[in-house]
């Protein structure tokens, strides 16, 4: 009985839950990247720049390479550190190379555009991206992939 409930309702289940967030995730990097777009600028000064081999938890050799930025701006006399390069979050890569062209732009020292969220001036960004839409892509499509797999499997 809970192998056949099972059976045929867990494409389904995977579908909502890999596709419910990829469009989640998806819109949120939309929306934040839009709204970037109209934030203001001020200066900034970079204060590192590397990149950092993030393990995963699960496997002892997995991982990815993980941008580590810091800069430092000014907005209405008061001072603050960002460490984003895109509006939501920096993805890392398991290719090196990849992660390194994201970083390779800022240089300890550089002067950058710093944008910022005037609502929140901690929301700090140096490039409008969307980064992570890639990610999200994948998730719909394994989503979309299950769904279908749910609607050949109502028919058998």
């Amino acid at each position: 009985m809970v192998h056949e409930f099972l059976k045929a309702y867990m494409p389904g289940a995977i579908a909502l839950i890999f596709g419910g967030t990829g469009i989640v995730l998806c819109a949120r990097i939309m929306y934040f990247a839009h709204a970037a777009r109209h934030w203001p600028t001020t200066l900034g000064i970079i204060r590192r720049a590397e990149l950092v081999w993030s393990r995963s938890p699960d496997t002892e050799h997995g991982g990815v390479w993980m941008p580590a930025i810091e800069y430092d701006y000014e907005v209405n006399g008061l001072l603050y550190t960002g460490k984003k390069i895109s509006p939501v979050a920096d993805t890392g890569y398991s290719i090196k190379e990849w992660s390194q062209a994201k970083i390779a732009p800022y240089a300890i020292g550089d002067s950058v555009q710093v944008h910022f969220d005037p609502v929140d001036p901690n929301r700090a960004c140096l490039d409008i991206t969307t980064d992570g839409l890639l990610i999200a892509s994948i998730l719909i499509l394994i989503g979309v992939g299950f769904g279908v797999a749910q609607g050949f499997s109502s028919f058998g």
